[in-house]
């Protein structure tokens, strides 16, 4: 469906070892700059692991996730390549 912005959306859910017992807050994604690794665009996911990104230009990314807990951040993925 066109959303009147340019770019591309990308979207997937995180699945994997994510423990969503207390003190789980949920998970933020970061979209960063395959060639400088600077971030372009974060945002976060709950229980349900979907997410989507819109208006991402043409690029190589990649994408992370790390689960967000009370008092901060818990464990990580490694880096996932976007085309």
């Amino acid at each position: 469906r066109h959303r009147g912005e340019t770019g591309h959306a990308i979207s997937g859910t995180v699945t994997g070892d994510v423990d969503f017992s207390p003190p789980f807050r949920g998970i933020a994604l970061t979209l960063v700059s395959a060639a400088t690794k600077e971030p372009i665009v974060a945002g976060g996911a709950g229980e349900s692991g979907i997410f989507t990104f819109f208006g991402i230009a043409d690029g190589e990314y990649e994408l992370y996730a790390k689960s967000f807990v009370e008092g901060g951040f818990g464990s990580g993925s490694p880096l996932r390549r976007v085309t």
